[in-house]
């Protein structure tokens, strides 16, 4: 009979045990990142005109939180009416290991890129693997023909 009672105090002591273990799991585990678009355009002067030029850039601006720390943000621009494809990944000092940031960047846009309706995709990764994406329409026109009077 004790071997019974101390069989059955032994099942029900782990059961507690696992259960108090794996729910002490889940509640130490961090949020996933968020991502806001807050600028895409041509310029300074035009912040969200949601417009590039072949051949520039495109500023893009973000809201960036990362409980579990920011690993790394991709940027990737597809064209939506063919497999051109353009983009960049950001992992230095900037930006890995911060909590909180504010994504500023010139996404270069190849010269060679057709003209049309892109979609770009903002994605942030943290140390902890979780991700989280934003997007947006992007428009792409042929080189705008102005140049800095350093490329002259």
């Amino acid at each position: 009979m004790k071997r019974k009672l101390f069989t059955g105090a032994m099942l029900l002591f782990s059961v507690n045990a696992l259960m108090l273990f794996s729910s002490c799991e889940r509640e130490n585990k961090l949020p996933a990142p968020s991502v806001e678009i807050t600028g895409l355009g041509s310029g300074h002067n035009s912040p969200d005109d949601r417009i590039a030029h072949a051949g520039s850039d495109v500023h893009l601006e973000a809201v960036i939180t990362a409980e579990g720390l920011i690993r790394e943000i991709t940027v990737e621009v597809r064209w939506q009416s063919g497999n051109f494809r353009f983009g960049e990944t950001y992992a230095g000092a900037k930006y890995a290991g911060v909590k909180n940031a504010t994504f500023h960047e010139h996404v270069d846009v190849p010269a060679d890129a057709p003209e049309g309706e892109y979609r770009l995709l903002l994605t942030v990764t943290d140390h902890e693997g979780q991700t989280a994406s934003a997007e947006s329409a992007l428009t792409v026109l042929p080189e705008s023909g102005e140049h800095d009077d350093d490329d002259l």
